[in-house]
């Protein structure tokens, strides 16, 4: 058991640092409902990815050829973890898993429509959290949200801390006019980092592996008037914005993830 727990922790971490990159996609309908996505992809290490597969078992069932959708609903009314506010929010999302060597593809995509405008507060404030408590990503890779088949994460790197990186550090704001993501201080920042293992682990090897991308698109039900974030840009019809940054930027200037727009 204590080998299998090594080989998940090892593929977790490659999965989720190496050649990956993240898009989280934010839209907001005129009536305040919409859908919260982040999109992980690392269709560009497949193929190493299949080789350390050939000799674990274990890593080849989680990379077998898939195309498919898991949804929320089959753990969400019987978890014991979630709070009956997350259970609400969760209930109708999903994860949609491509696994193909032919074409060169390994993605995960996560999908949760939200009712209002304050459930989008607590699912962007929460997401890694809720996915680590119902083990979306262990599942994922294994394609069974009933039973993933593979082991317990034990004290293999969280996934959750991974795909929203020290999320706890920034508070998140949105309401009718505006959305905003600010962080609360340098030294929340520094506090969360250095107790979180799965990202002093990730700053460590991040100079041999290659950064990590990641994007923020908020798509508005009105035009935007005012925003303002790094690398900003905004359609021609002023209704998507997108901030871009990478994983270096995180590490070594916090407050580039930092964001705000009025519309």
């Amino acid at each position: 058991m204590k080998r299998k727990l090594l080989i998940v922790s090892v593929v977790l971490s490659v999965l989720f640092v190496s050649c990956l990159d993240t898009e989280e996609k934010i839209v907001i309908n005129p009536d305040e409902t919409g859908n919260y996505n982040l999109s992980l992809d690392m269709s560009s290490m497949l193929s190493q990815l299949k080789a350390f597969a050939s000799q674990q078992q274990e890593v080849a069932k989680a990379l077998e050829q898939k195309d498919t959708t898991i949804y929320f609903n089959a753990v969400t009314d019987t978890s014991t973890q979630l709070t009956a506010q997350e259970k609400e929010i969760l209930h109708d999302g999903s994860v949609h898993v491509v696994v193909n060597e032919d074409s060169n593809q390994l993605k995960i995509a996560f999908n949760v429509p939200f009712k209002s405008i304050a459930q989008l507060s607590y699912l962007k404030q929460h997401f890694p959290e809720m996915i680590a408590k119902i083990k979306a990503t262990d599942k994922a890779l294994s394609g069974d949200m009933a039973s993933s088949g593979m082991p317990s994460m034990g004290q293999a790197p969280n996934p959750g801390s991974l795909i929203s990186p020290a999320s706890q550090a920034y508070a998140f704001s949105a309401d009718k006019n505006s959305i905003s993501n600010k962080l609360i201080d340098k030294s929340a920042f520094d506090a969360i980092l250095a107790q979180d293992s799965s990202m002093q682990m990730v700053k460590q090897i991040l100079p041999l592996m290659g950064d990590a991308n990641y994007k923020t698109i908020l798509t508005l039900p009105r035009p935007v008037k005012i925003f303002n974030g790094n690398n900003a840009s905004v359609t021609d019809d002023k209704k998507t914005v997108t901030f871009t940054g990478t994983l270096s930027e995180l590490f070594d200037k916090p407050e580039s993830f930092d964001y705000k727009v009025e519309y």
